[in-house]
């Protein structure tokens, strides 16, 4: 007893650093295996919620699609049928599906915000820039008007 005492205290053997590795290791492993799970439970949200958006952009993708074959029929029998319509006054031309009309995501929103700023911003010193011209033109004029230059006649 005395001579592993004596191991211990001397720093020969530290079991004491052991333990600690050990109990380290044991906790470190623990907190892995949580935020392992949490990892995992997130993937499994994202994958959930992506393939939802998908599948929820092409349902309506297609009721896009029939709503505009039902609009070309009518279109077409109105003009077979040779009455005057406002439908028939509608451009033609295939547009996309996408962007949505209407739709604006806060993203879009504060995209638009800053280019409006920017817009004001370069109006103002558009306004800055010609009211400096203005008034070193009014200056040069009122210089001149007032130090008219002489010819000095001898």
């Amino acid at each position: 007893m005395v001579q592993r005492t004596k191991e211990v205290v001397s720093g020969n053997n530290r079991i004491y650093k052991k333990m600690e590795y050990d109990f380290v290791d044991v906790n470190d492993k623990e907190f892995e295996e949580k935020r392992n799970a949490k990892i995992e439970e997130i993937r499994k949200n994202h994958h959930e919620a992506k393939s939802n958006l998908t599948h929820h952009a092409l349902k309506y993708d297609e009721i896009i699609r029939q709503k505009r074959d039902e609009f070309a029929q009518k279109r077409g029998a109105l003009i077979a049928s040779g009455a005057n319509s406002d439908l028939m006054d509608v451009n033609t031309t295939e547009t996309p599906v996408r962007p949505y009309v209407g739709f604006k995501s806060r993203l879009h929103s504060e995209i638009s915000r800053k280019e409006k700023e920017q817009r004001e911003k370069s109006q103002v010193d558009l306004e800055e820039k010609r009211h400096k011209f203005e008034r070193a033109k009014n200056y040069s004029k009122n210089v001149k008007e007032m130090y008219m230059p002489n010819v000095l006649s001898n």
